[in-house]
């Protein structure tokens, strides 16, 4: 590993200025932490803020920029785009990452840097993930993906800045949503009041309510599912007065 983050560290040093995606999540601190190390202010990160993203993220990007000393530059997705992506077609991520990236570009070309770089590691699947189809078009630059960095590589990295706070790991609230069922501002709410009352009470990190008509799948790690049930008649009446009936649908998930 010792060796990757040598090669990559010396690429970053070369490419002298950069715009970093950065999303609060393990990929992008780690990159973002490892250009601002080896390039001082020519590491510009940029967060691009979209609707479909929980208060938990915009809190992590808040306190590892503040914590690590980044001066982030945040951008809000235009209305226009949102409301494509928010039709929650197959077609949601590229388009999502393609907005995105589209800003980065913008903020490098007004700053004059000629590299966009983001967090795709070497375990990132390509088939399973469409917005790196948005990142190869648009030419940005992968450079985990270049060194053959992987998420053990960043989790162990992440384990060594010893952070005051852990790492929230969220996703897209439209990963709770099934593709076609068009989300509004109101279904995401409700999916997030519920993911929060159910970690308060029952004191878990990871769970993800799924919603499929009037039924939402509560879905959680092998390690807490024990905890997730032992507290079920609680959550079942926090999932009615969102108007959803529950369901545990599988112990281990993606997004």
């Amino acid at each position: 590993m010792g060796d990757r983050f040598s090669e990559l560290r010396s690429y970053i040093a070369s490419l002298e200025r950069v715009v970093v995606c950065f999303s609060g999540g393990l990929d992008s601190t780690v990159l973002m932490h490892i250009c601002k190390e080896e390039l001082g202010d020519g590491a510009i990160p940029i967060y691009v803020s979209v609707p479909m993203e929980t208060q938990r993220t915009v809190a992590m990007v808040r306190d590892i920029s503040d914590h690590l000393g980044f001066d982030t530059v945040v951008r809000h997705m235009d209305d226009r785009i949102s409301g494509i992506i928010l039709q929650n077609t197959k077609e949601r991520c590229y388009l999502c990452k393609k907005a995105m990236y589209s800003e980065a570009i913008d903020l490098a070309y007004d700053l004059g840097i000629g590299y966009v770089l983001c967090g795709d590691n070497a375990d990132d699947d390509e088939s399973d993930r469409p917005g790196m189809k948005a990142g190869k078009e648009l030419s940005i630059q992968s450079p985990f993906r270049k060194f053959g960095i992987g998420r053990k590589d960043i989790e162990s990295y992440i384990d060594g800045l010893a952070l005051p706070f852990p790492m929230v790991k969220d996703t897209c609230l439209l990963t709770r949503i099934p593709i076609g069922t068009e989300a509004d501002e109101t279904l995401m709410e409700s999916i997030e009041r519920m993911e929060s009352c159910i970690r308060d009470i029952a004191g878990i990190a990871q769970i993800r309510a799924r919603v499929n008509g009037d039924t939402v799948g509560l879905q959680t790690s092998e390690s807490e599912l024990e905890t997730l049930l032992a507290h079920l008649p609680e959550i079942d009446n926090v999932c009615k007065m969102e108007g959803f009936g529950t369901e545990v649908i599988r112990t281990s998930y993606k997004g």
